[in-house]
């Protein structure tokens, strides 16, 4: 089985913004959108809503922070 991501990322100087499509070799199964937001040196503010090509009704959304040293 072959699996594949692609994704596209923006970036800004205090954000970030991205996209990504995943699938296998006979259809796209799954989509995210979202960004990131640098508030203090170092610290983000993610976000992000995802889905599946196959059941449209099914969107999950996430936010996390994180740190990169």
């Amino acid at each position: 089985m072959c699996f594949y991501a692609f994704a596209i990322i923006a970036k800004f100087t205090k954000f970030d913004i991205g996209c990504e499509i995943m699938g296998d070799k006979e259809v796209f199964e799954m989509w995210l959108l979202g960004g990131r937001y640098e508030f203090i040196k170092g610290f983000y503010l993610d976000i992000g809503i995802s889905g599946n090509f196959m059941e449209e009704d099914k969107v999950t959304g996430t936010i996390g922070l994180h740190y990169e040293f």
